[in-house]
């Protein structure tokens, strides 16, 4: 009998005699999920009893629209809620069926991405959004959306295919490196965009091989990648904050140089502090060819010198934390 390495879990099961315990993970798996709504409202301080129930019902689904509720501390933070909830029930009741099917199948199974993107980042754009009902007291907001599946249907599709429409890297082991880096956490995403998009009973599966694919060579390119960042001895923090975005290896590709300079001035108010930082990424052997240069700045403010300067280092680790898409590939 032919095991089978789950997507999700990483465990491997023998077949139909894994399928009960199979079933338990995942009926957990999915609680956990139904669960994300509550803990959103939680986190905000949000969940009062006057709450009125339908901001805490499932997602509504038919034949034609799709009604989901949120809460927050704006109406616009509760729209946003309402949405990352909606994507992540869509996805976590598919999921289930997508991965015991996978338990099914003979032969190694393909890995993707473990996604460690926070759900809020899932939120969409979508055309056609109406408010069904608000809700309002002591600070406290909530919402009630209501959207065709039409519009939702073409929204996720349009994003997953941002995705798979990208042109396959350069065979060079460097460039596909490079391509990894970039299409990591898109790639990612665009596998809980098209659970989503199942979860809409839409046939995803041409969408789901082509993730799959890229996925893995992403994970192949990455595997034993080697970038190692070059800095000043005052840069440790910044220089910490960067290797938690590249991958690190003996075998090394890439070098990356890392230059900061620092300028003060006063505004009318506050003295500002501005961090102007210069990353270079170098071929690790001679000669020493750069692939990709970027300059970020960051700016500043406080009541002091050491105030404006910490308020600054503070925006500058923030923004390299961001995901490299955002500010290292733009």
């Amino acid at each position: 009998m032919k095991k089978c390495t789950l997507d999700s879990q990483h465990n491997s099961l023998d077949g139909d005699a894994a399928l009960p315990r199979y079933r338990a993970q995942y009926f957990m798996h999915w609680c956990m999920q139904s669960l994300l709504a509550a803990l959103l409202f939680t986190h905000t301080g949000l969940f009062a009893a006057n709450m009125p129930d339908w901001v805490f019902a499932p997602i509504q689904l038919n034949t034609s629209h799709v009604v989901f509720a949120g809460a927050g501390e704006s109406y616009e933070a509760a729209q946003l809620n309402a949405l990352a909830t909606l994507m992540t029930q869509l996805s976590s009741q598919v999921q289930t069926k997508q991965d015991l099917t996978l338990s099914k199948q003979a032969g190694q199974s393909q890995h993707s991405f473990t996604e460690h993107t926070a759900v809020q980042t899932l939120t969409l754009d979508i055309n056609g959004l109406e408010v069904v009902q608000q809700y309002q007291h002591a600070g406290e907001f909530a919402i009630q959306l209501s959207v065709t599946r039409q519009a939702l249907e073409r929204t996720l599709l349009d994003r997953i295919t941002e995705q798979t429409q990208l042109a396959a890297p350069h065979p060079q082991p460097k460039s596909t490196i490079l391509w990894a880096l970039q299409n990591k956490n898109r790639i990612a995403q665009a596998q809980r965009y098209e659970r989503a998009l199942a979860g809409l009973k839409y046939d995803t599966r041409t969408q789901r091989q082509q993730l799959q694919q890229q996925s893995q060579l992403a994970n192949r390119a990455l595997q034993n990648a080697g970038i190692r960042i070059i800095h000043p001895h005052d840069l440790q923090s910044l220089a910490a904050a960067l290797a938690k975005q590249f991958p690190s290896s003996t075998d090394e590709h890439f070098w990356l140089k890392v230059e900061q300079r620092s300028f003060t001035a006063k505004s009318s108010q506050n003295l500002l502090h501005r961090l102007v930082v210069n990353l270079s990424l170098l071929d690790a052997q001679q000669p020493f060819s750069p692939y990709l240069n970027q300059e970020v700045t960051v700016i500043g403010a406080g009541n002091t010198a050491d105030a404006a300067a910490q308020d600054a280092q503070r925006k500058l680790l923030d923004y390299v934390s961001q995901d490299l898409s955002v500010w290292f590939f733009d």
